[in-house]
């Protein structure tokens, strides 16, 4: 099993910065349902915008984590749950 497979199956939750130029934070604001590909793995989820100032430990962690492997973290975090 891939690493980012691993990752989805342990905390059941993908995260991504998206810039904030990105349309997309609207998209998901109108409609939370998404169709998400996780290498080889597709599936369908909710997605949401996570709030710096409500939950700062979530927003640290993945913007750090996002620092160290894109080189930046200045934009909107989205989590994405799997649908059960």
């Amino acid at each position: 099993m891939a690493a980012a497979a691993r990752e989805l199956a342990a905390h059941q939750r993908v995260h991504e910065v998206i810039e904030l130029t990105s349309r997309r934070d609207r998209y998901i604001r109108a409609n939370s349902h998404v169709r998400v590909r996780v290498e080889d793995r597709r599936f369908g989820g909710t997605a949401r915008l996570v709030d710096d100032g409500r939950e700062p430990d979530l927003a640290e962690a993945v913007k750090a984590l996002s620092d160290a492997k894109y080189g930046w973290s200045d934009g909107l975090i989205v989590e994405i749950a799997p649908e059960k």
